[in-house]
């Protein structure tokens, strides 16, 4: 483990799924699993593997029996209008919006259902 995955465990009681190529901090809610930070890194972006780590913590939501993942994308951050597109254009949805955040959800239904995760290949 990680000592920024132990930090975030010890800090906020967020857990972390890490990967060579990126990582995904959140925690199981009552109604989903809020995604705290998801980075994949650069010389890795623009093919799948972002749709693999929310394929992936899609997989936690399942296991925990939650339909949807949910986040927030601060407008404040470097390259938010390119983050929200890029979650919007693979079925994403507008949540709310409570300045500075915008708050998206995505089912797992979109998830599973969507070819643009389906069609990927696992390891």
């Amino acid at each position: 483990m990680s000592n920024y995955k132990n930090y975030f465990k010890e800090t906020q009681d967020w857990e972390t799924l890490e990967y060579d190529w990126g990582f995904v901090t959140y925690e199981i809610c009552n109604d989903c699993v809020f995604i705290h930070h998801a980075y994949v890194d650069e010389k890795n972006r623009d093919n799948g593997v972002g749709k693999k780590l929310m394929f992936e913590i899609a997989k936690v939501a399942k296991e925990f029996d939650k339909p949807m993942l949910r986040c927030g994308i601060d407008t404040r951050s470097k390259n938010h209008n390119h983050n929200l597109l890029r979650y919007l254009h693979n079925g994403a949805k507008v949540w709310s919006l409570d300045h500075p955040f915008i708050y998206i959800y995505l089912t797992l239904d979109d998830v599973y259902k969507n070819s643009k995760y389906r069609d990927l290949k696992w390891d």
